[in-house]
């Protein structure tokens, strides 16, 4: 949510929008040239744990390629709990989440070329900011990078608001900005009333 809603162009690496997680390479399986030339230092200078074949479905090498074939690298292991074909399928998936906020940037000027704002809340676990085009084009976002729930007061930016989009992929719709509820390590993306 933060990189897809802040200034500047997001870049992402693939399996970044399943939620694909580095896998350990034996140090026999290094292909990644400066490790290779350098092995007392593959483990702080390589990058083959993130370069892991793409996590397509359930069948064999997670359909990255034909069964029996061996892969440069290898699979990770999770493979057939985090994969496209199963967050395609799962309303909640980072996948769905990946897609609706990258639709919502390219629809809203606010978030892909928008001013903007820092958002204090007095709370050291929320970072929050403000993404506005125009005086009818106007966001909110809010991260709760911690593992307790916070109510905030945002009544700053008007009272009813317009929830579009929750990490958790589970809420939508009006909320109260007198009494933002967050959960733990949740964040929110709101549409801010007309000024």
């Amino acid at each position: 949510m933060l990189l897809l809603t802040l200034r500047g162009t997001p870049t992402t690496y693939y399996g970044e929008e399943i939620g694909m997680e580095n896998v350990p390479i034996p140090p026999e399986m290094v292909k990644d040239p400066p490790a290779v030339n350098q092995p007392h230092l593959a483990h702080l200078i390589g990058r083959d744990p993130e370069r892991t074949p793409m996590q397509w479905d359930v069948s064999p090498n997670a359909g990255f390629t034909n069964a029996g074939v061996t892969p440069w690298l290898p699979v990770s292991k999770d493979y057939a709990a985090w994969n496209v074909n199963n967050q395609v399928q799962d309303k909640t998936s980072m996948l769905n989440l990946y897609q609706r906020l990258s639709a919502l940037r390219r629809a809203e000027p606010a978030l892909c070329i928008g001013d903007y704002r820092s958002v204090e809340t007095d709370v050291e676990d929320i970072f929050s900011y403000q993404r506005t085009c125009s005086e009818t084009d106007s966001f909110l976002i809010v991260l709760n990078m911690g593992n307790g729930t916070h109510s905030l007061d945002l009544s700053f930016a008007g009272v009813d608001a317009i929830l579009e989009i929750s990490t958790t992929m589970q809420r939508n719709g009006v909320v109260d900005l007198k009494k933002l509820l967050l959960d733990p390590n949740e964040g929110v993306v709101i549409r801010l009333p007309n000024h």
